[in-house]
């Protein structure tokens, strides 16, 4: 008896140890590691400009891309609240919900789900990480507004690694973001900035530095989402398994700005990112799935008749437009002239030589950007206007000459906007890895996502 009683409780031992030491499948479908990359606002035509005039050797590895629907759960344009939702809890909502149905009940990431399943959670962003799209899988608030709450149910996720831009700060609490490192620090190894050498995958670790892009007049000086992705990897890898969310903000915040020398910089970053888990998957091919996604489509980009693939200046750039903008408002605090002015557009773009027609446009542009700057300086300036002006489109943009000059490059090279917000034409969605046939369908919504992942991984 004493016999069979030590064997019981050395079998309990055993056992409690796989458990805790994640050193068993947790499901039974031998899928241990799983990746899921959202690129916001990026739509198949963002798609097709990467691959046109950047390549994308990571998303050229899957097999296909399926369109998926993104509208509402009433039907409507989604904002990244809803969608973001859709994606991680596989429910359709509404606008600025995030992680509650539509009739406001919480529902369940299938972040949370690896998590009781005892697998280790990552979530990156480029974007602040308690904006719409990282907040969906650890949050639960009716309004993506509420900052202060996203970052307490961030705190209270028990998510193992966090990979941070910044955080979005709540004006009617007037916090400041060392505050939200603080409550943070209770139970993360904060890293702040670049130096990763402390950091230790025994822990929790929550990383925060800005991800800036890489352009000819401005290099980037901090981490690609390629160098948080890896970390995350690193940080997170384990014999149990993992699951690991990494959003790319900015080909939505260049989308919105129609800056398509920015967006194709981001898109590139993307795909370097999504690089960094097929190199992973070759390590791992019989464990690991890889789902590519978008959360909706951003400015309705697309092509015109005299685009020629590969063939544009885009990423000869220099900066983004809304340096470009900064500079132009400083040449006019300078009183600068127009040869000034347009020097400064011309090289910046990429330009060239302007006709008369397109200098007679941008000057136009350049009559309400100074009408603007009047009413936010004191600046006492000798511009010369024209009495009356045509009603230019876009001239309310807030980067009135910037967007204007980038709208005439963009024609040149065959590019147009439909607007800047959101549309509800579909995105794009790959997949590879364990389980990959099953993205292989013609109605995928982006709440298939989430039930796909759940099919595959918990076999439900």
């Amino acid at each position: 008896m004493k016999k069979l009683s030590l064997f019981i409780f050395a079998a309990l031992i055993f056992c409690g140890c796989n458990s805790i030491c994640g050193k068993e499948n947790h499901t039974g479908s031998g899928v241990k590691y799983v990746f899921l990359f959202v690129a916001d606002g990026f739509g198949e035509n963002h798609y097709k400009l990467l691959k046109n005039e950047a390549g994308c050797p990571a998303l050229d590895q899957f097999a296909f891309a399926r369109r998926t629907g993104t509208l509402n759960f009433e039907g409507k344009v989604t904002d990244s609240a809803a969608s973001g939702t859709a994606i991680a809890c596989g429910v359709k909502t509404y606008n600025g919900a995030i992680g509650l149905d539509k009739n406001r009940m919480p529902v369940k990431s299938i972040s949370k789900e690896f998590k009781e399943h005892g697998y280790k959670v990552g979530i990156i962003s480029t974007s602040p990480i308690n904006d719409a799209t990282p907040s969906a899988h650890y949050a639960n608030t009716f309004n993506r507004s509420e900052r202060s709450l996203i970052v307490h149910d961030l705190y209270h996720s028990g998510f193992d690694f966090f990979g941070a831009s910044h955080f979005y700060l709540d004006s009617r609490y007037q916090p400041q973001e060392a505050e939200y490192l603080a409550l943070i620090a209770q139970k993360y190894q904060v890293c702040q900035g670049s130096k990763w050498d402390q950091l230790k995958p025994e822990d929790k670790n929550f990383v925060i530095n800005r991800m800036e892009r890489n352009f000819p007049g401005k290099p980037r000086k901090t981490p690609a989402l390629a160098d948080f992705t890896a970390l995350a990897v690193k940080m997170l890898d384990n014999p149990g398994g993992f699951f690991l969310m990494v959003e790319e903000g900015f080909t939505d915040v260049y989308s919105h700005a129609n800056d398509s020398g920015a967006l194709l910089r981001a898109a590139i970053d993307f795909d370097r990112a999504v690089a960094v888990a097929l190199e992973f998957q070759k390590q791992h091919p019989t464990e690991t799935l890889i789902v590519v996604t978008a959360d909706h489509n951003t400015g309705g980009l697309h092509f015109l008749d005299n685009y020629v693939p590969g063939e544009t200046s885009l990423l000869y750039q220099q900066i983004q437009l809304s340096d470009l903008q900064e500079k132009l408002v400083n040449l006019y605090l300078q009183k600068a002239d127009w040869d000034l002015f347009e020097r400064t557009i011309v090289d910046t773009l990429s330009l060239g030589r302007i006709t008369p027609a397109e200098r007679n446009e941008l000057k136009n542009y350049f009559a309400y950007f100074v009408k603007q700057q009047r009413k936010k300086s004191k600046n006492k300036d000798n511009y010369v206007l024209p009495d009356t002006l045509p009603d230019l489109p876009g001239k309310n943009h807030s980067s009135t000459l910037a967007f204007a000059a980038a709208r005439l490059r963009d024609k040149r090279n065959g590019l147009a906007w439909e607007g800047t917000g959101h549309t509800g034409i579909k995105v794009l969605t790959f997949a590879k890895g364990c389980g990959e046939k099953k993205f292989d369908r013609n109605d995928l919504e982006n709440t298939s996502i989430a039930g796909l992942i759940r099919e595959i991984v918990f076999q439900k």
